[in-house]
């Protein structure tokens, strides 16, 4: 197997490109790369000629040099659109935290007149718009739970980290695109 890998990372091609290219068939090709056979005396010329010839050749192709433009480009605009939707996200999480935020301080206000109202047992009315507004205000914060709230907030912080980490991978492409 070590033969048929460095073969394969020196020409990079596949089985059946290798067999067309040496006029062998992709079988034998097979044994040979992973040496239970000998490939015909034509086909290791054809093998060392192509192998020096790359060797010798080492600037990198225009065609190679135009993929790697293309492909950077893709990438940095790709990692540019990724860049705004995690902004977005991170905004959006930003709103629905201060929105429970707000919601549970006023939980905790209504709490205070809830107290206050309860105190007042003289006025019947008052102790069960007292009860009505405990349980009102215990549902309120079971669905705005503070360890939902923290979870938001982790979620975040989360988010502002990897909008950090693309923003220095753009700048990364960037400076790869400058060399070209």
């Amino acid at each position: 197997m070590k033969k048929e890998n460095h073969l394969k990372s020196l020409l990079g091609l596949t089985q059946e490109e290798a067999a067309m290219l040496f006029d062998i068939t992709r079988m034998q090709w097979a044994q040979y790369a992973t040496g239970r056979r000998e490939i015909p005396a034509t086909a290791k010329l054809k093998l060392a000629d192509i192998l020096a010839g790359v060797k010798k050749n080492k600037k990198s192709p225009k065609l190679t040099i135009k993929l790697l433009e293309a492909e950077n480009t893709l990438t940095e605009n790709w990692l540019q659109e990724e860049a705004k939707a995690v902004k977005f996200k991170a905004y959006a999480l930003e709103k629905k935290i201060i929105n429970i935020q707000q919601v549970r301080t006023n939980a905790f206000k209504a709490l205070e007149v809830a107290n206050y109202l309860e105190s007042q047992k003289e006025n019947t009315s008052f102790v069960e718009m007292a009860s009505f507004i405990q349980n009102r205000v215990k549902k309120t914060l079971k669905k705005n739970s503070l360890v939902h709230l923290k979870a938001l907030e982790l979620k975040k912080e989360s988010l502002e980290m990897l909008k950090i980490q693309l923003l220095e991978k753009i700048e990364s492409e960037i400076l790869k695109k400058q060399k070209y």
